[in-house]
């Protein structure tokens, strides 16, 4: 071994570098299963990420008319880590524009492909998924180049009646090697999102299923729909690549 990396190894202790090996296929499912006793983080309605903005209130254009409403909004603590190694059977591989104007489309395209031995079957973002009524949840993070505040592109505060109901075209079915369609307008509203302040960003999706059956109000506790799954849709947290975007 060079000595130039024992001296490096010599300093660990004191750095905090590890040198611990990337999971292994069945650890990474493991992880990616017990991530869902973890709670999924809150939103501070009072933070915006462009809250000067006079287009946006909540910092992240969406939806014009629900501007108040959807948006980047704080999240009280960190989410998810961008995917940072491999050997988890579902990769996310996000792109995006390098460099945008403000209020620019962000060019986001998601692409989900199978990295287990075995077929993956997925669920499209379903109504009621943006504003966690039900799984499975397809969120998008955003944290401003060297700060460590986080926030999530979210619909908060707008309720609605049921939700529909669950179909077969809801469904993704990926065979082992295969990769989806990089075409996430097809999945959600993501690709509408907007940043409007200058500036470098870190941007990356989670997708998370974590549960089956009835969706309930976790507010008033009313029935917003049925939304019975099939048993092999694939459960656990998992996160995409982190990519950069520059607002100018």
């Amino acid at each position: 071994m060079p000595c130039r990396r024992l001296w490096l190894l010599a300093l660990c202790p004191l750095l905090g570098c590890s040198s611990a090996a990337p999971p292994t296929p069945t650890q990474a499912l493991a992880q990616a299963k017990g991530r869902c006793s973890v709670p999924t983080p809150g939103l501070n309605e009072l933070e915006r990420l462009d809250p000067l903005s006079t287009a946006s209130p909540a910092g992240g254009l969406m939806n014009p008319d629900l501007s108040e409403y959807r948006g980047f909004f704080a999240l009280a603590r960190p989410p998810v880590a961008a995917r940072e190694s491999d050997g988890y059977p579902l990769e996310l591989r996000l792109r995006a524009k390098p460099v945008v104007s403000p209020a620019e489309p962000l060019g986001i395209e998601l692409q989900a492909v199978n990295r287990s031995g075995g077929k993956l079957t997925l669920m499209h973002p379903i109504d009621g998924s943006d504003a966690h009524w039900r799984y499975p949840f397809y969120d998008l993070y955003v944290r401003p180049e060297n700060s460590y505040r986080t926030y999530a592109l979210a619909s908060v505060g707008a309720r609605c009646g049921n939700v529909n109901a669950i179909g077969a075209e809801d469904y993704l079915e990926l065979r082992p090697g295969e990769a989806s369609e990089p075409a996430i307008s097809e999945w959600s509203e993501i690709d509408r999102a907007r940043l409007l302040s200058p500036g470098r960003y870190v941007l990356w999706v989670v997708y998370r299923h974590c549960g089956f059956g009835a969706s309930v109000d976790p507010q008033s506790g009313v029935l917003l729909g049925e939304s019975v799954v099939r048993g092999d849709v694939l459960e656990g947290e998992y996160a995409s690549n982190p990519v950069t975007v520059e607002v100018r």
